[in-house]
């Protein structure tokens, strides 16, 4: 007998968790309370607009294996600009730019040979930073503590917490060095940087993530038979002794799974449903509780060219507060898209919280001013055609012993329930591939 599953999320652990079952051959019902499938990873179009905005400008990494195979499955896997290694570019302030763009030499030795051949850097510095990029294969910290301790025991140069950790906290963590997990950030940059070099390579999107999940999505569930039920939040879980509960929507439609349910939503979610069906806080993890969200803004200007001096699809920004990249769609050489618009990201903005847009914007372009060492005021068209797009619950907050308030992807505390989602612990931060991996390692036993 086929068994059947409901999926409550349609993001990117539902998806995963929808393929895994449907590829071993269960019937797969997705419920998703938005209007689209994807998760955080989307793309809105204003009527007045002629471009879709990302809700935030993600990109993903050559060692990203679980979400690229949601990408190969979903077709859209070549929609991002694939470079052979790890390619960054720094912008600091007056308009000096740095670059690392590692020769083919196989890894790590690609890593070491780039970072020596950094322009603008002394010999010192230079040093400093290739001592730095071996620490995370040394043992990892304690979990308890902080990145900023870990780099102040460890004496890692003011060279290296510019270019290196910092913006690449910002980027894998959300959150400042002062109040991130040093174990989790080290780790991560070991799984990237371990192995073979394409592995670090950050791909840029050459399209809306609306194109890249959503659509394709839909329609690989359409032709494969998988239900989904958009517009659909679910309004509770109603549990039975030694079975799989019923997941009532919020239309009062009620939907037996008769063999298992799977919760691929966001921590509050997840708490709040299973607190509800249980009547009390459910033991043995917390399930979602007390876990804080870290919000990201991003600020999206339509410039003309010739405004950035440089076609780069992804910047950072040296010591930038509080935005810290700018990022743009790339085209197939990996530069940024002429006519597209530059998302201008803040991570862990939370000194933005509360600001109207127009001071959001204000603030944005001042700051851009600055690290190009432009005078002359921005044109009206600039200021006028500027988008400002929050995401309040962008991530969890990475802080340290973050561990013990992430459970494992897998079983839940009701009979026939799993819980998977980027917040669960899958031993990387809450990222598309770490969402990915949770709906991958849920058990499923194959048909027959």
């Amino acid at each position: 007998m086929t068994k059947k599953v409901v999926i409550v999320g349609g993001g990117v652990a539902g998806l995963a968790a929808a393929l895994a079952h449907h590829e071993a051959g269960w019937k797969v019902h997705v419920v998703e309370a938005r209007d689209r499938l994807g998760g955080r990873a989307w793309s809105l179009q204003k009527d007045s607009d002629a471009h879709d905005y990302d809700n935030g400008p993600h990109v993903i990494l050559g060692c990203y294996h679980s979400f690229r195979r949601i990408l190969r499955s979903l077709g859209s896997e070549g929609l991002f600009h694939q470079p052979p290694a790890l390619r960054l570019s720094f912008l600091s302030q007056g308009g000096g730019i740095q670059r690392l763009s590692p020769p083919s030499l196989p890894a790590p030795l690609h890593l070491t040979v780039g970072l020596l051949r950094i322009g603008g850097l002394r010999l010192g510095e230079k040093l400093g930073m290739l001592r730095t990029a071996v620490l995370p294969f040394m043992p990892l910290p304690d979990r308890r503590e902080s990145l900023e301790a870990w780099m102040r025991r460890k004496r890692v140069s003011r060279t290296s917490r510019s270019l290196l950790i910092t913006p690449l906290c910002r980027a894998i963590l959300n959150v400042e060095p002062e109040e991130a997990s040093a174990r989790l950030f080290l780790s991560t940059l070991r799984e990237a940087f371990s192995g073979r070099r394409k592995h670090s390579a950050l791909w840029a999107p050459s399209a809306p993530w609306s194109e890249i999940l959503d659509r394709p999505a839909q329609a690989l569930c359409a032709r494969e038979g998988i239900e989904v039920s958009l517009k659909s939040p679910v309004q509770a879980l109603e549990s039975r002794p030694g079975q799989s509960p019923v997941v009532k929507l919020r239309d009062g439609t009620c939907l037996d799974a008769q063999d298992r349910v799977v919760l691929a939503v966001p921590w509050d979610v997840c708490h709040r449903l299973l607190t509800e069906a249980l009547g009390a806080p459910p033991q043995g993890s917390p399930w979602g509780q007390d876990i804080q969200a870290a919000p990201i803004v991003t600020v999206y200007l339509d410039l003309a060219l010739g405004m950035l001096p440089f076609d780069d699809a992804v910047m950072g920004l040296v010591d930038g507060e509080p935005f810290h990249f700018l990022v743009r769609r790339a085209d197939e050489a990996g530069h940024g898209r002429p006519g597209e618009p530059v998302g201008m990201l803040a991570g862990a903005a939370f000194g933005l919280d509360g600001r109207k847009a127009e001071e959001i914007i204000t603030i944005a372009l001042d700051q851009l001013a600055a690290f190009l060492g432009r005078e002359e005021p921005w044109p009206e068209s600039v200021t006028q055609s500027a988008r400002v797009i929050r995401e309040q619950g962008a991530t969890i907050r990475a802080m340290p012993d973050i561990e013990k308030l992430r459970p494992k992807p897998g079983s839940g505390p009701m009979p026939g329930l799993l819980v998977c989602g980027d917040w669960t612990d899958t031993g990387l931060p809450s990222t598309l591939e770490g969402a990915a991996r949770s709906g991958f390692a849920l058990p499923v036993e194959a048909r027959g």
